[in-house]
């Protein structure tokens, strides 16, 4: 059985409550935190207390599942048949794209060719492909938008990595936890392993208006504290990609070339004193429906 701390940890990697709704929530059971800064501070003092048993936290929970499931199944699905036929048409649904949802959904997934896989899958991971590529539909956790990230990287940056000679892809872990420094960790939405201990990383954000400079740089400098660490047992950052259904402000876009130049190299050590001192950036846009690269420009 899952203990409080277990419980409240899932809900975050899962995305299933924001932090502003949780906290919310809490102050209407009577618990007022005192620090709401990380969510390591929220799940301290929540599971430290006795204001809220586990039996409120199910509760809490199975009301917002049932909430969020409602919202997302408003749009009438085709045939299972219907679906199968348009996702195997989709350029960015290829075998290795479908076998790593079917992995991070803990979803079976068999066969040779595309449409075979497709059809192997259970209904919950088939039917949100079909959203997230087909309709291409906005849900208030992510995910939707997370896959179509997955998608446009397998599609698109990993061939040029093939040809590269770049060391084989082992795993991609969808909502990862990186250690950015002592104590601390943040999580990003997927990230890609190499057999060198090599990562790339990647950021999504589905919302209505463009992601700014200082969001960029929060996330750059978060980035880079991650990558600092590889000198320490961890892992060598080589690309991070930043996507956003809603662009990047023009100061964003600006910031970006002040530190990557033309090429998207985001150089920090000017001195050269470590092995390797760069990161490489990549601002994804949707244009017309589809993630394009508009940093730097292909």
């Amino acid at each position: 059985m899952a203990t409080k701390e277990e419980l409240v940890r899932n809900m975050v990697k899962d995305r299933r409550v924001s932090k502003e709704e949780f906290i919310k929530w809490l102050a209407e059971k009577g618990l007022i935190l005192k620090h709401t800064k990380s969510w390591e501070d929220i799940i301290e003092e929540v599971t430290s207390k006795r204001g809220i048993s586990k039996a409120d936290l199910e509760t809490f929970l199975t009301e917002k599942t049932s909430s969020t499931n409602a919202a997302t199944s408003s749009a009438q699905l085709p045939p299972r048949d219907t679906m199968l036929r348009e996702c195997k048409e989709c350029k960015s649904l290829n075998k290795r794209t479908i076998k790593t949802i079917a992995e991070n959904y803990q979803s079976a997934c068999k066969g040779g060719s595309v449409y075979d896989l497709l059809e192997s899958l259970n209904i919950r991971t088939m039917e949100d492909i079909y959203r997230a590529f087909i309709l291409k539909e906005y849900d208030s956790t992510g995910t939707y938008l997370e896959l179509r990230g997955l998608g446009y990287y397998l599609a698109k940056e990993f061939p040029k990595f093939e040809k590269e000679a770049r060391e084989s892809l082992s795993r991609i872990k969808w909502r990862e936890d990186l250690t950015s420094g002592p104590g601390g960790q943040k999580n990003f939405d997927w990230v890609a392993y190499y057999d060198d201990d090599t990562i790339d990383v990647m950021e999504c954000k589905d919302r209505n208006k463009p992601v700014d400079d200082k969001d960029l740089s929060g996330y750059l400098e978060l980035i880079r504290k991650v990558d600092e660490l590889k000198g320490s047992g961890f892992y060598d950052v080589l690309h991070f990609y930043f996507i956003s259904t809603s662009g990047f402000t023009d100061r964003a876009l600006a910031s970006a070339r002040v530190m990557g130049g033309d090429m998207g190299r985001w150089t920090w050590d000017k001195k050269l004193l470590r092995r390797k001192n760069y990161i490489d950036i990549h601002l994804i846009a949707e244009i017309d429906g589809e993630l394009e690269q508009v940093y730097p420009k292909e």
